[in-house]
């Protein structure tokens, strides 16, 4: 998987004496060089030295990760399987996650091999539409295809913004309709009668069911972000959205893993740190929660790290206290890295400064980041550790103006 460190072991044992060690050194090289253009983007860009080489670094050991036939690929792999096989819906959330920040990252247009990378995935995210398993039209149950409609939507919206579809036509008009089938897809699995998404549905989609704030987050800010490129975006389905994650926040800011706006038990906020963070900044985005109630939701995220920071890497998911699995860990960093910079920009530097010490604690010393004890999922790790690290490089929030309008605000009663 770490191909850098890979190649320079392989030049080491031939000794420089074999034609396959001399290849080897070369692509070595090639790939010490590469990082390095990275590392001087970042540096280009405003990051400071330290956070440079971690991004560099990533973004190398990243497209080192891409696999499948046509190295099109980015896995998320959990402990969830259909027919023992890693289900199309996180293979198509996995890669997207992992693309989003590829585009993102500094220096994009001189680097070749990433945005070859991105088009690969690009290929495979826009041909998975036509897969059974990703098709709206089904039972309902456990099911994590809407993971795939999720990222899948976002990715193919900023790969349209990027440019890098302008000399392809033919995958061009690709994005445009798997663009809309993922947004089709999203509305088509909204919960009935309280809106929302939950990837764990309770019986069949025609019938209302919890919803899962960590989920309604990154759904609601892709339909924002479509909404913002000019597609058709229903505003109920939004306001739904909004309204089912509001109903899923406590008094306190704690919010349930799964629910439909019950009684949240405040003993559970250290396992809900993450899930505050996205969904605290999509309510402050969508103008019905105020700054001062983010900065309290992040203040808790470094408060209970630590009780996320013991189910990393272990086996068994949703186990007690707190009933969280290990990759909520570094969603939550994602979340936390983004939700900083929506902050009045006087919270702002102290929050960053602690974020990257908790990066630090958790950073593998081949410079990606993994929370899962699948060493695949390493790629799903290091792609929300560097969406925290370039989060104060700006991507413009997506806003929602026309529900803004008509939002309540949100109560918020003291800690």
């Amino acid at each position: 998987m770490h191909l850098v460190f890979n190649l320079v072991l392989a030049g080491v044992l031939c000794g420089g004496s074999c034609g396959a060690a001399e290849s080897a050194a070369a692509a070595s090289q090639e790939a010490t060089d590469a990082t390095a253009a990275r590392i001087g983007a970042a540096r280009a860009a405003g990051l400071a030295a330290s956070e440079a080489e971690w991004v560099g670094l990533a973004v190398t050991q990243l497209l080192a990760m891409q696999e499948g036939d046509a190295e099109d690929q980015w896995p998320y792999e959990g402990v969830y399987r259909v027919r023992r096989e890693i289900p199309v819906g996180y293979r198509v959330g996995g890669t997207s996650i992992v693309a989003m920040v590829l585009l993102q990252a500094p220096g994009l247009a001189e680097d070749p091999e990433r945005r070859e990378a991105i088009l690969r995935a690009a290929r495979f995210v826009t041909g998975a539409i036509d897969e059974p398993l990703m098709n709206p039209d089904y039972g309902g149950g456990y099911d994590v295809r809407g993971w795939g409609y999720a990222y899948g939507l976002r990715f193919l919206l900023r790969l349209r913004a990027s440019g890098l579809l302008a000399d392809d036509p033919a995958l061009s008009a690709r994005v445009d309709a798997a663009t809309r089938f993922y947004l089709e897809g999203l509305a088509a699995i909204e919960i009935p009668e309280i809106g929302g998404w939950n990837y764990a549905r309770r019986g069949p989609l025609h019938e209302a069911s919890p919803a899962a704030p960590f989920m309604t987050a990154p759904v609601l800010r892709g339909l924002a972000e479509a909404k913002a490129a000019g597609l058709a975006v229903d505003d109920e389905l939004m306001r739904r959205g909004l309204d089912s994650l509001a109903a899923n926040r406590g008094p306190d800011g704690t919010y349930e893993y799964s629910g439909a706006g019950g009684r949240i038990d405040p003993a559970s906020r250290p396992g809900a740190i993450g899930r505050m963070a996205s969904g605290d900044l999509v309510l402050v985005e969508a103008g019905r929660l105020d700054e001062e109630s983010l900065r309290r939701s992040l203040e808790s995220f470094f408060a209970y790290w630590n009780e996320l920071e013991v189910r990393r890497q272990q086996n068994g998911t949703h186990v007690a206290p707190y009933g969280v699995a290990p990759y909520y860990f570094m969603y939550a960093h994602g979340a936390v890295g983004e939700a900083i910079e929506r902050l009045p920009p006087r919270w702002r530097p102290a929050m960053r400064q602690a974020l990257l010490e908790r990066l630090r604690q958790v950073r593998s010393e081949e410079g990606t980041w993994n929370d899962r004890v699948f060493e695949r999922s390493a790629n799903y790790g290091t792609a929300l550790a560097l969406e925290a690290l370039l989060a104060p490089l700006g991507q413009a929030p997506a806003t929602w103006p026309a529900l803004a309008a008509a939002a309540e605000p949100a109560e918020e009663a003291s800690p």
